[in-house]
């Protein structure tokens, strides 16, 4: 009996033993979700710590890239150019565009020729669409087409031009005058003619301006109506896809603007089409048959208006607000972007890689898409033609003795 006894006192010990090593594992196990807990706590916070300190770090970096003003520059490089009297000067994508009667060249912001072509011209004028652009000779009968890379073609008119506008393709819309009509003339780069139509100041009356949509599908013109004693405007749209097929003269739509005068037309893209007005702007919508999106009107007289093709920009005389002038910049959809005031008297003012750039012979001031100034100053080395963005605080001056690069400091 006694031997019962101990036999199960042992087994019951062996129990209780496995039990308290059981409940023992137990709250080993929770210790260790705690440990556990505890540790991703620890290192998420850890985390968070350093990703809101590079968060603000960053922060910060852009804040002083933003509103940091640079007082002067350093020049990097002189080309001195023989020709500089008689050339004039554009961007192209980072690129400078020399042009004059003679002929044209591109150059890459290193001052390496990309292309050079002779023509001769005695009136010579520019129409871009991003990276490809027209060359014509005003009130003569030339006409040149050019990408970053290399000549599209050229060819002459039957009548002098009186303005031209390329699409991305190279196709090129022109407007010509035999002195009793006018005709708008669509032509493929090699100079075949796509299609043709005229008018008169009667029908529909004299075109001011006109513009071709990205894919060259669309061209809108805006031509200036005798009203009697005031001046109005009718904007024709032309259709050379399926959509204008059937329509006579490819005209797929139309406005009228009673007393409204609207003298420069821009196609933005495929499908967005902006027209200029005495009093405001308009944007147009649609790849077949464009329809009015936004109108924006102004209380203040517009000065001069500016483009890079994706944002559009006003110039107002704003001498209430302590400024002489006043810039604001619009996106695509009409809205208001950037608005602020600036005091240099110009004679150049354009978006270049997401910067304004304000120049007149001596002075150029640089601002940022918010509207803080970045640079204010006089270019010592000579007259200032046009200024090109290069890289960061880098840029391309064109000038009367040549071409120099300088960096802001």
């Amino acid at each position: 009996m006694e031997n019962f006894k101990s036999g199960m006192s042992r087994i019951l010990d062996k129990f209780k033993m496995r039990e308290y090593k059981e409940e023992q594992t137990i709250h080993d196990m929770e210790a260790y979700k705690e440990k556990v807990l505890r540790t991703r706590k620890v290192t998420y916070l850890r985390l968070a710590v350093i990703a809101g300190a590079i968060i603000l770090g960053a922060f910060l970096v852009k804040y002083f890239i933003d509103h940091h003003k640079y007082d002067r520059y350093v020049v990097e490089e002189t080309s001195e150019k023989s020709d500089t009297g008689t050339m004039q000067y554009v961007e192209l994508s980072g690129k400078l565009l020399r042009y004059s009667g003679d002929g044209a060249a591109l150059s890459s912001a290193a001052g390496t020729t990309v292309w050079n072509d002779s023509f001769q011209m005695s009136s010579p004028h520019i129409d871009m669409f991003g990276t490809t652009i027209v060359i014509y000779d005003q009130e003569g009968t030339q006409i040149s087409i050019y990408n970053e890379k290399e000549k599209l073609g050229s060819f002459q008119t039957q009548y002098p031009i009186l303005k031209a506008s390329v699409c991305k393709n190279g196709s090129v819309a022109v407007l010509l005058d035999d002195s009793e009509n006018t005709w708008m003339n669509y032509y493929a780069p090699s100079g075949s003619l796509i299609a043709s139509s005229s008018t008169n100041m009667r029908n529909p009356g004299y075109p001011m301006d006109l513009a071709v949509s990205e894919d060259g599908l669309n061209v809108a013109v805006a031509y200036f109506v005798p009203d009697g004693d005031t001046v109005s405007s009718y904007l024709a749209f032309y259709n050379f896809g399926e959509e204008g097929k059937n329509k006579e003269d490819n005209l797929v739509n139309g406005f009228r603007y009673e007393g409204i005068l609207i003298p420069k037309v821009e196609y933005l893209d495929s499908q967005t089409m902006v027209a200029y007005r005495e009093d405001g702007f308009t944007i147009y919508r649609g790849k077949s048959t464009p329809e009015e999106a936004k109108n924006v009107i102004f209380d203040d007289n517009i000065i001069s208006s500016f483009s890079d093709g994706s944002r559009i920009g006003f110039v107002f005389s704003d001498s209430a607000s302590g400024h002489p002038f006043r810039m604001e910049v619009y996106g695509k959809n009409g809205t208001l972007q950037m608005e602020t005031g600036f005091d240099q008297i110009y004679d150049n003012i354009k978006i270049s890689s997401d910067q304004i750039i304000v120049n007149n012979s001596s002075e150029v001031s640089i601002f940022n898409m918010k509207g803080i100034e970045k640079f204010s100053g006089n270019i010592e080395e000579g007259n200032v033609v046009e200024v090109v963005k290069t890289g960061l605080n880098r840029y391309l001056v064109a000038y009367s003795g040549g071409t120099i690069t300088i960096r802001l400091k």
